[in-house]
């Protein structure tokens, strides 16, 4: 198998391939249409606790999918008209222009050039139509400030931005990684949210890379801490993203990620130190599961800061704020 080509191989051929390379858990969106609120919640605790990717196909075959919000042509037609920071994924600079410039180089022939074939727009204003349209079709248990996301519980003021849309042109290429180490092997910092790896370095990891290919209407959701690597395969690809703060997601921030901001004189822009003191304020409000596991985290933070500059720093990668979050495509 020649891994040195320019365009990606399909899914088959990678999982053909063999290790690394591991298939995605796939499911339906129908698997969870009939169960409750409760049932659904447990759906997803299950998944979580696997901390394996996973994908949920058909999200567009629902009759209440709004076609005419959830598109590209409505992302440009809700955004803001003036020039935002787009990323040549070939060079890893930034070049502005408008979104509505860089979707029109794709769909007319007479503009589009090589340079502009590997052009990335992330960390766009997700348009309130989008999160009423998105809120009608997903499940509480997957929502952005969802059932299980515990980001609801701080004030709106403070409340992180962390549902985003992103586009990307064909080629282009978005990654962020965990794993120390092997960055390091590549030559490249593990403290960066940019890399790219070609399908011959990535077939050198040893650990499970994960493979699946997401059209219009598929949800992916990412477990703990993971790097995530995306190739758009269609002249142009627009997505929503959003995080979750799931329990699991305290303990994976305060053991992983706050130590590396710490060391790095990183600004916590996730807020997350402030999550057990809004939530403990009124507890009626969290499950019997988010309580435990909130006391233990106060009880830990009140005693980190009576131990004052004598606790030790780990040396950990700082780019994950939570450890999970999910991904949706549009047409």
């Amino acid at each position: 198998m020649n891994f040195t080509q320019l365009e990606p191989p399909s899914v088959q051929d990678l999982l053909r391939s063999g290790k690394p390379f591991v298939p995605f858990s796939e499911f339906s969106v129908h698997d969870l249409c009939d169960l409750s609120h409760k049932e659904a919640n447990d759906w997803l605790e299950r998944r979580l606790q696997e901390e394996k990717p996973f994908i949920i196909h058909d999200f567009d075959k629902l009759d209440n999918w709004d076609k005419g919000v959830l598109s590209s042509k409505s992302l440009v037609d809700l955004s803001s008209s003036g020039s935002i920071p787009v990323r040549n994924c070939q060079t890893g600079r930034d070049v502005r222009m408008k979104l509505a410039d860089l979707f029109q180089c794709q769909t007319d022939p007479t503009r589009s050039n090589n340079v502009r074939e590997s052009l990335y727009a992330k960390d766009l204003q997700c348009p309130e139509e989008w999160v009423k349209a998105l809120r009608a079709i997903l499940p509480s248990s997957l929502q952005h400030l969802g059932s299980l996301d515990l980001f609801r519980v701080l004030p709106r003021e403070i409340a992180p931005e962390v549902l985003m849309a992103y586009a990307g042109t064909q080629g282009s290429l978005q990654s962020q990684t965990e794993y120390d180490a092997y960055m390091e092997e590549l030559g490249k910092s593990s403290h960066t949210d940019w890399a790219n790896a070609s399908i011959a370095q990535l077939r050198s990891a040893n650990f499970p890379i994960y493979v699946t290919y997401q059209e219009p209407g598929d949800l992916i959701v990412y477990p703990s801490a993971t790097a995530h690597q995306v190739w758009n395969i269609g002249p142009m690809v627009t997505r929503v993203v959003w995080n979750i703060m799931h329990t699991s997601s305290m303990v994976s921030f305060f053991d992983y990620i706050q130590p590396a901001y710490q060391r790095q004189c990183h600004t916590d822009t996730g807020r997350v130190p402030l999550i057990p003191l809004h939530a403990l304020r009124d507890p009626t409000t969290l499950s019997a599961k988010e309580l435990k596991l909130l006391l233990e985290i106060f009880e830990r933070l009140v005693d980190d800061d009576d131990a004052g500059s004598n606790v030790p720093v780990k040396l950990v990668d700082t780019i994950l704020k939570v450890p999970w979050w999910n991904a949706i495509i549009v047409d």
